[in-house]
């Protein structure tokens, strides 16, 4: 019986440039991850992400179908509270009809710490005291609509004005 035996080099994938962003990160905002796809051949690749968070395995994304010098981004929604660090890690890889090829090295990105977000004011309504008399001699009160991310409690503080002068 006779057997015949094809042989082909199959070049090394690779990655370079591996980036994490926002630097400056607040609760659950969406983080960012990108690296460069190299591979001196026609074929495309994939970009295997993983991400991080207080240094365990939380999530893994793969970027497919990139070509020579193609940017593979994932994008991560982890639920994170102040003082998590998330980071994130990636491969590439080469799938062929006899299996896949993987990178021999592994890039980290820095870590990014999780800070305190900002409160939001949503809304602000002015009310008179008096809805049906609305003139100069009505008191008004101040509604205000506000959230915070982090859960903390959020204090409002007004600033009243008449004719552009603070009073």
């Amino acid at each position: 019986e006779n057997v015949t035996i094809y042989s082909q080099k199959y070049l090394k994938p690779n990655i370079s440039s591996l980036n994490i962003y926002p630097a400056t990160l607040s609760t659950n905002q969406t983080v960012f991850c990108n690296a460069t796809f190299l591979l001196n051949d026609t074929d495309t690749g994939s970009i295997v992400f993983n991400w991080s968070k207080n240094g365990v395995s939380v999530e893994t994304d793969t970027v497919s179908g990139l070509s020579n010098y193609s940017v593979g981004t994932a994008n991560s929604s982890i639920n994170t509270t102040i003082g998590d660090i998330l980071s994130c890690s990636a491969y590439s890889s080469l799938n062929l009809d006899i299996g896949s090829v993987q990178s021999d090295i592994t890039l980290n990105s820095s870590n990014v710490t999780v800070f305190n977000s900002a409160p939001n004011v949503s809304s602000i309504t002015l009310n008179t005291t008096n809805p049906a008399n609305n003139n100069t001699n009505q008191n008004l009160t101040a509604y205000v609509t506000t959230s915070d991310a982090d859960g903390n409690s959020v204090k409002s503080i007004y600033n009243w004005y008449r004719n552009g002068t603070s009073f």
